[in-house]
């Protein structure tokens, strides 16, 4: 009981404490407990790092106050509970300030463990028929001769079988069905037209496949909403309905067909991806104060209902894209902070989603994230990014969710190539990276298997923007 004293002592100690007391003030104090460790955020500004114990705030308890906390552990820990003025395992604790309270968030270290199973032997016997000689028979003398039972035993090696899915209609942009990502454009009238990608990294002639003499409808996305193999356009009128025309085989569009009404833009469109790996793709949605919710698609080409998938108060986390990124089979979201630090919501085949995890630390905004895409092909989405004066870099994902060490693909000194889009332009499995200038011609830097690029090669030419790619 004494250590125990003065271990409580020795944490107290470490606290930080923040704000002034005076007579008319309620304090909130926050403790840190458990074998693990990890940061706590208030949507008041006072956040306590991996490396802080606790703090104090003092509020005037003339104006009521309430206070949102945030647990983010560390990537060697698990959040546990909170337990005090809030007792839940809840990743916020939400309190109204009317006198002093304490909280204390739990952060448990992570153990491992892991499983050896061995296969028995596999043996086979085989029995050869029993082997009898002709009896022939000679004047006086008659023989018989019968051999003993053969039996040979053969022990095979054991024999393992590996079977590999490959989703129809994965390859993003790939409008007409044929393996290779296309490339959309759109005028300054909103009328919209299509580059079709050949397997030689060519494209064949713009063709026009929406006309609009205004823009009533604008493209918030693609993606293969209806499981046909054929990806589809999002667009959104100005009072936020949500309309799809659904790509043929032919490359051409089925007529524009709604598929969620708004009289106001309460929901906008941030994202898409097959969240919940039915094999159609999912519409990712936020409101003003940063919550998510998702359109599941479904076969048929419509959505089921909207259902929230995270919940925020204030915009701490920003969607900045999305993509497989442990190669699982559900499209993740990633996500970016003020700071520039990225997190992964990884989804579930149950359309839920995983505790947000941390896979990039920055204290400033170095790197910025442009696309995602998987560049080497290994099955895993990576994350491109790129720094203010337009070098690109690469996070490699692995399949434990994590990401390798970052990589720089293309170094410039000044942005002359623009990162406008990401696809699979020539039908080889790796992502290639679509850049444009400032005249509006498009260049192509091809991915290979080892994550490096090909040299960069012009694709359309222009010589002022006339056509600009859309999303």
């Amino acid at each position: 009981m004494k250590k125990n004293a003065i271990m409580l002592i020795a944490a107290l100690t470490m606290m930080c404490f923040v704000g002034t007391a005076n007579a008319k003030s309620v304090k909130l104090t926050l403790v840190k407990a458990g074998t693990g460790s990890g940061q706590v955020n208030s949507d008041n500004g006072t956040n306590c790092p991996d490396n802080c114990s606790g703090f104090t705030v003092h509020f005037d308890n003339n104006t009521i106050k309430h206070v949102l906390l945030t647990e983010i552990p560390a990537d060697n820990s698990t959040f546990t509970s909170w337990y005090g003025a809030c007792n839940s395992t809840n990743t916020t604790c939400n309190m109204t300030m009317t006198d002093n309270k304490t909280v204390t968030a739990t952060f448990t270290l992570k153990t491992y463990s892991t499983t050896t199973t061995t296969l028995p032997l596999l043996t086979t016997t085989t029995t050869l028929p029993l082997l009898t000689t002709t009896t022939t028979t000679l004047p006086l003398l008659t023989t018989t001769t019968t051999l003993p039972l053969l039996t040979t035993t053969t022990t095979l090696p054991l024999l393992t079988t590996t079977t590999t899915t490959v989703k129809m209609g994965s390859v993003k942009n790939d409008f007409n069905g044929d393996g290779n990502s296309d490339i959309l454009l759109k005028t300054s009238i909103g009328s919209l037209y299509v580059l079709a990608g050949n397997t030689d990294g060519t494209f064949d002639p713009i063709a026009r496949i929406f006309r609009q003499y205004s823009v009533v409808y604008t493209v918030v996305g693609t993606g293969d909403f209806n499981g046909d193999g054929n990806a589809d356009i999002l667009l959104s009128t100005s009072i936020g309905s949500l309309y799809v025309l659904a790509g043929k085989a032919d490359g051409t569009f089925a007529p524009i067909a709604r598929v969620f009404r708004q009289y106001s833009p309460v929901y906008t469109v941030v994202g898409t991806g097959d969240f919940n790996g039915d094999g159609n793709d999912d519409i990712l949605l936020k409101t003003s104060i940063g919550s998510l919710y998702v359109l599941a698609g479904k076969a048929d080409g419509t959505f089921g209902t909207i259902a929230r998938v995270l919940r925020q108060y204030s915009v701490v986390y920003t969607v900045v894209g999305t993509g497989d990124f442990n190669g699982d089979g559900q499209a993740d979201i990633l996500l970016s902070t003020s700071i520039g630090s990225l997190y992964v919501l990884a989804g579930k085949t149950d359309g839920t989603f995983g505790a947000i995890a941390r896979v990039f630390r920055q204290y400033s905004v170095v790197y910025t994230v442009v696309g995602t895409g998987d560049f080497n092909g290994d099955g895993q989405a990576d994350i491109l990014l790129k720094t203010s004066i337009g070098s690109l870099y690469v996070l490699a994902g692995k399949t434990d969710g994590t990401f390798a060490t970052i990589a720089r693909v293309l170094r410039q000194y000044s942005p002359v190539y623009t990162v406008v889009a990401t696809g699979d332009y020539n039908g080889d499995g790796q992502t290639d990276i679509l850049l444009n200038t400032s005249i509006g011609s498009l260049y192509v830097l091809s991915g290979n298997t080892d994550g490096t690029f090909d040299p960069i090669a012009r694709v359309f030419r222009q010589y002022s923007p006339v056509y600009t790619v859309t999303p």
